[in-house]
């Protein structure tokens, strides 16, 4: 390179460098993560004026557009009152790691009475709308539910406690994922046909842990001291990978065409596993590969005929069960 070319070469580089330092300076001003496109809810603007448009002053915080929101801070909401109710499909709500909080409390383990009892104010209220998604945050002290959700929703991350009525009420289609009921008046989870809950757990209710209706698949998830079945499941469904003990009935009860398989069902007041069969033709339910143990005072295992045991389930210290 001749000195004419390297002196070109440098002049070149230098404006270069000129140009590039303001352009990186601006990148790395950009804020990180920004929540664009999302609505913020928060104790202020909840309390006050209304968070946006469509919200009307006071709560219960009004979602009437399709959307993403994120609480940018927990909710105190005041007695009779709902925290968000929603009165459109496809919603999106980013808990953010909040809570939100009525004043109910509840006694007794499992819980036997709350100081506001099944009532109709929600934590967050999707009753009459589908496709609603709820994410990574706490909901406790209401006298109905946590929450109530319509047709193919999702609850992910999500906490229910200390609640008057369930802690989750999810309609058809519709998904629990890595959640937690505790210490709610009636069932943990309340999920309605073709439901799934995987990675769960439901203890200290009043009712049942997990309630489902027809075709559901509860997996991977823990139902333990409550007042109730440990698990309910309808006609046609599946339980798996769980863990059910020390509830104060049956530990798992099923309508018939089901399958239990690969859990651990002990210490529960009741049957391990009870199957009822249904009528006209009746349909068995398999039992596989379960440990039953402790269950029913040490009296059978699981209900027989309608339990059909296949594989190696183990009752006690006896693979012959039950």
């Amino acid at each position: 390179m001749t000195p004419a070319e390297r002196d070109a070469s440098h002049r070149l580089t230098a404006s270069l460098s000129l140009i590039a330092g303001p352009v990186l300076a601006l990148v790395l001003a950009a804020p990180a993560g920004a929540d664009e496109g999302r609505l913020e809810i928060n104790q202020a603007c909840a309390a006050g004026d209304g968070c946006f448009a469509g919200d009307d002053p006071g709560f219960p915080v009004e979602i009437t557009q399709a959307g993403s929101y994120v609480l940018t801070g927990g909710l105190d909401v005041p007695a009779e009152t709902t925290g968000i109710a929603l009165s459109v499909n496809d919603v999106h709500i980013d808990l953010n790691g909040m809570r939100i909080a009525g004043p109910v409390t509840c006694e007794g383990s499992p819980v036997t009475s709350c100081t506001s009892e099944t009532g109709t104010h929600h934590g967050i209220d999707g009753d009459n709308v589908n496709d609603i998604s709820i994410r990574h945050g706490r909901l406790s002290g209401f006298s109905g539910h946590g929450i109530i959700l319509g047709e193919g929703s999702l609850l992910r991350e999500v906490t229910l406690s200390e609640n008057g009525f369930h802690g989750a009420v999810i309609y058809e289609g519709s998904r629990v994922h890595v959640s937690r009921a505790s210490r709610n008046l009636n069932s943990g989870f309340d999920v309605r046909g073709e439901g799934v809950v995987r990675d769960s757990t439901a203890n200290h209710n009043g009712g049942s842990g997990i309630d489902a209706f027809n075709a559901a698949r509860i997996l991977g998830s823990h139902a333990q001291f409550n007042g109730d079945v440990g698990i309910r499941v309808g006609r046609g469904s599946v339980v798996s990978n769980v863990t059910v003990h020390s509830n104060d009935e049956e530990g798992v009860f099923t309508g018939g065409s089901s399958l239990i398989r690969d859990s651990s069902i002990v210490d529960n007041a009741d049957e391990g596993v009870y199957c009822t069969s249904g009528i006209n033709p009746p349909f068995e339910s398999l039992v596989k590969d379960v440990v039953l143990d402790g269950n029913n005072d040490g009296g059978p295992q699981f209900s027989a005929p309608e339990c059909v045991p296949v594989g190696d389930n183990l009752c006690g210290t006896d693979t012959n069960c039950p």
